[in-house]
């Protein structure tokens, strides 16, 4: 007959699989916490440049002070380090594009959608971006009609931390699950230690050892 598992064994697996629970629940908390504070961030600065924008753009009052605007794009992109802006004119032709990734792609498509104003994940194969586009328009506007700005902010630095962050934090939940389990298992032993004593006794008593008597 096969030999039953230990009680201090299934309370050590017990153990085990608590820590497992609330360790992972914890990592996947912290992990998830950080992940959305850095994306609010980003969503932030990409809020804060398009309207800036939009109070440039519709302070222009006619084609001529629309060129002017370039000087001014440019200032309002240098408090954004790596952020860049697109801006596509009512006649579909390109009005400004900052020096980085070609926004022409997601700007062309956010031009053909009635919703805008959603951020999304954009790469231009070596980088990743988080992207914004919006619809302006104003009757005060240069030259009229409807403005289409596209935003995109760096997330590569984030990505980065996060990959080096969630190899830390892992590493120590699982090195926080086998501490646990192991001071678990120590504790039921010396929890059991009694149970074991009278167990070893118990062993002893056989036919010719039938004047043993256990402790009180």
């Amino acid at each position: 007959m096969r030999r039953p598992v230990s009680l201090t064994l299934r309370l050590s697996l017990l153990f085990a699989i608590a820590a497992m629970v609330v360790f992972s629940g914890l990592g996947w908390f912290i992990e998830g916490s950080i992940k959305r504070h850095l994306a609010a961030e980003d969503i932030s600065e990409l809020e804060v440049v398009a309207e800036a924008v939009e109070k440039a753009l519709f302070a222009a009052q006619n084609k001529d002070s629309l060129v002017s605007l370039e000087r001014r794009f440019d200032d309002i992109l240098v408090g954004h380090h790596g952020t860049s802006l697109h801006i596509l004119g009512p006649n579909g032709q390109t009005t400004y594009a900052s020096a980085g990734p070609d926004l022409s792609t997601p700007a062309s498509l956010a031009a053909g959608r009635l919703d805008t104003g959603a951020v999304q994940d954009w790469s231009d194969g070596d980088h990743a971006y988080l992207i914004l586009s919006r619809h302006l328009s104003d009757d005060n506007a240069s030259a009229g009609g409807v403005y289409t700005i596209t935003i995109a902010v760096p997330i590569d630095h984030h990505t980065r931390f996060l990959d080096g962050f969630r190899y830390t934090l892992w590493f120590l939940i699982a090195g926080g699950i086998a501490v646990t389990s192991l001071m678990g298992w120590f504790a039921v032993r010396q929890g059991h230690a009694p149970l074991h004593d009278i167990v070893g006794q118990i062993s002893r008593i056989s036919a010719d050892e039938l004047s043993t008597r256990l402790s009180p």
